[in-house]
């Protein structure tokens, strides 16, 4: 009885430590898991570091290219429309002048022409007044 006690305690400590071996194998097999994955966590991260900077560089240089763009835009619209606003006060001020020389132009033959109508209208009473004598 004592020999099958030790056969199955030995039994048992043969097992505990093969059990033992597993479990220290599945730990370093876990452990070199773990520190491939973490590894490739980390190449993968820093891959998409450095794509995200390239892309923010780029971003960067196309948003200064832009900014450059619109001040030049701006700057030629500014110069265009002083050009314009000239130009439109020029031909306000051409057409303000044609204007008033039109209504001086129109007065002085108003002006005539009352008068004319003035010695028209004399002329036609005297004429009148001739007719009545003479008819």
């Amino acid at each position: 009885a004592v020999v099958s006690t030790q056969s199955t305690g030995n039994k048992r400590n043969v097992e505990i430590k093969k059990l033992k071996s597993d479990l220290a194998q599945l730990q370093k097999s876990s452990n070199e898991t773990n520190k491939r994955i973490k590894s490739d966590s980390m190449k993968q991260e820093l891959t998409d570091t450095k794509t995200s900077d390239g892309k923010c560089d780029r971003l960067n240089q196309s948003i200064a290219q832009l900014r450059t763009q619109l001040a030049q835009a701006v700057a030629e619209h500014r110069q265009s429309e002083q050009i314009l606003r000239s130009r439109k006060i020029k031909t306000e001020s051409a057409l303000e002048t044609w204007i008033a020389k039109y209504d001086t132009d129109m007065g002085e033959r108003q002006d005539e022409f009352e008068q004319i109508e003035a010695v028209y209208k004399v002329e036609k009473q005297q004429l009148e007044d001739l007719e009545e004598r003479f008819a």
